[in-house]
Protein backbone atom coordinates (compact mmCIF):
# COMPACT_ATOMS: atom_id res chain seq x y z
CA UNK A 1 0.00 0.00 0.00
CA UNK A 2 1.57 3.42 -1.11
CA UNK A 3 0.52 6.19 0.66
CA UNK A 4 0.89 10.21 -0.22
CA UNK A 5 1.56 12.75 2.07
CA UNK A 6 -1.42 14.66 3.30
CA UNK A 7 -1.13 17.69 5.09
CA UNK A 8 -5.05 17.79 7.23
CA UNK A 9 -4.11 18.15 10.20
CA UNK A 10 -6.67 17.71 12.79
CA UNK A 11 -7.71 14.75 10.80
CA UNK A 12 -7.43 10.67 10.84
CA UNK A 13 -6.83 8.90 7.90
CA UNK A 14 -8.40 5.83 7.27
CA UNK A 15 -7.52 3.12 4.92
CA UNK A 16 -9.74 0.08 4.55
CA UNK A 17 -8.31 -2.54 1.83
CA UNK A 18 -9.65 -6.17 1.33
CA UNK A 19 -7.60 -8.91 -0.88
CA UNK A 20 -8.91 -12.27 0.87
CA UNK A 21 -8.80 -10.14 4.51
CA UNK A 22 -9.41 -6.79 5.38
CA UNK A 23 -6.49 -4.27 6.53
CA UNK A 24 -7.10 -0.83 7.77
CA UNK A 25 -4.54 1.96 8.54
CA UNK A 26 -5.34 4.81 11.00
CA UNK A 27 -2.42 7.49 10.38
CA UNK A 28 -2.11 11.15 12.30
CA UNK A 29 -2.52 14.46 10.17
CA UNK A 30 1.09 14.12 9.19
CA UNK A 31 0.64 10.80 8.02
CA UNK A 32 2.44 9.19 9.78
CA UNK A 33 1.03 5.61 11.76
CA UNK A 34 -0.57 4.86 14.39
CA UNK A 35 -2.48 2.24 14.34
CA UNK A 36 -4.07 -0.94 12.12
CA UNK A 37 -5.53 -4.20 11.96
CA UNK A 38 -6.08 -6.92 10.27
CA UNK A 39 -9.05 -9.37 9.96
CA UNK A 40 -9.81 -12.31 7.21
CA UNK A 41 -12.67 -12.59 5.17
CA UNK A 42 -13.64 -15.84 3.86
CA UNK A 43 -16.68 -16.32 1.41
CA UNK A 44 -16.62 -12.78 -0.56
CA UNK A 45 -15.86 -13.36 -4.40
CA UNK A 46 -17.41 -9.79 -5.59
CA UNK A 47 -14.89 -6.97 -5.09
CA UNK A 48 -17.01 -4.45 -4.56
CA UNK A 49 -19.11 -5.88 -2.09
CA UNK A 50 -15.39 -6.62 -0.15
CA UNK A 51 -14.58 -3.21 -0.65
CA UNK A 52 -18.11 -2.22 1.02
CA UNK A 53 -16.99 -4.64 3.64
CA UNK A 54 -13.60 -3.08 4.49
CA UNK A 55 -15.08 0.34 4.41
CA UNK A 56 -17.61 -0.83 7.45
CA UNK A 57 -15.45 -2.29 9.68
CA UNK A 58 -12.66 0.84 9.01
CA UNK A 59 -16.01 3.07 10.26
CA UNK A 60 -16.64 0.85 13.14
CA UNK A 61 -12.85 1.00 13.84
CA UNK A 62 -12.82 4.37 13.72
CA UNK A 63 -15.89 4.79 16.29
CA UNK A 64 -14.27 2.35 18.74
CA UNK A 65 -11.47 4.83 19.01
CA UNK A 66 -13.42 7.75 19.28
CA UNK A 67 -12.43 9.53 16.10
CA UNK A 68 -14.53 12.21 15.42
CA UNK A 69 -13.33 13.64 12.33
CA UNK A 70 -11.51 11.27 9.24
CA UNK A 71 -11.12 11.12 6.04
CA UNK A 72 -12.16 7.43 4.52
CA UNK A 73 -9.72 6.37 1.68
CA UNK A 74 -10.70 3.26 -1.11
CA UNK A 75 -9.65 2.52 -4.15
CA UNK A 76 -13.34 1.26 -5.32
CA UNK A 77 -15.21 4.34 -6.74
CA UNK A 78 -18.42 3.37 -6.87
CA UNK A 79 -18.11 2.22 -2.88
CA UNK A 80 -16.96 5.23 -2.21
CA UNK A 81 -19.38 7.26 -4.28
CA UNK A 82 -22.59 5.02 -2.45
CA UNK A 83 -20.72 6.44 0.46
CA UNK A 84 -21.07 9.98 -0.71
CA UNK A 85 -17.42 10.20 0.60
Amino acid sequence: MVFEKWSDQGSQLISGRIHGGIGVVIRDGEGKFVVGLAKRVVGVRNLEIGEMIAARRALEFGAELHLSRFILEGDAKRVIAALGV
